[in-house]
């Protein structure tokens, strides 16, 4: 079972570390490395930003598993998912799917949260469905072919 805290300015280096991952880099719409110093600025102005909620997610004994982070416009987000690769295949990231997006329909004003996969990232997909997100489009995202799927605030 996992728990969510708020990142803080200490998680840089973990985050930077997981977004250059081979394996998160092979299904990201931007294949480059990501530079530290880049990283480093982008990392702070999302910390900084009221439109950016973006938490850690940890294991009972707070050993972190990955990281979750919504985008919002209005009352709509969209979620970026990494499972820290010594914890992929486990089950985790539905969780952190399914417990992010549940606070943030608490927590927020968000109506509806949109994922955007690539189409060979079955694990994703795999979480994004058990976790009740439906398949609306195929679209594009920086030039590349993208799922999207949407997950609606229940009534």
């Amino acid at each position: 079972m996992i728990t969510l805290r708020p990142v803080t300015k200490k998680d840089c280096k973990m985050v930077w570390s997981w977004a250059n991952d081979p394996g998160v880099r092979a299904v990201s719409f931007s294949k480059d490395d990501i530079p530290y110093d880049s990283h480093n600025t982008w990392f702070k102005t999302k910390l900084s930003d009221p439109n950016c909620v973006f938490f850690i997610a940890e294991e009972i004994n707070q050993q972190p598993v990955g990281q979750v982070r919504y985008d919002l416009v209005d009352n709509e987000a969209t979620i970026s998912v990494i499972v820290d690769e010594n914890f992929r295949d486990q089950g985790y990231g539905l969780q952190i799917i399914a417990r992010a997006s549940e606070r943030m329909f608490k927590i927020r004003h968000v109506v509806t949260i949109h994922a955007y996969v690539m189409p060979e990232n079955h694990a994703s997909i795999k979480a994004f469905k058990k976790a009740n997100f439906k398949l609306i489009e195929s679209t594009t995202v920086k030039g590349q072919p993208a799922s999207h799927y949407i997950l609606s605030k229940e009534a």
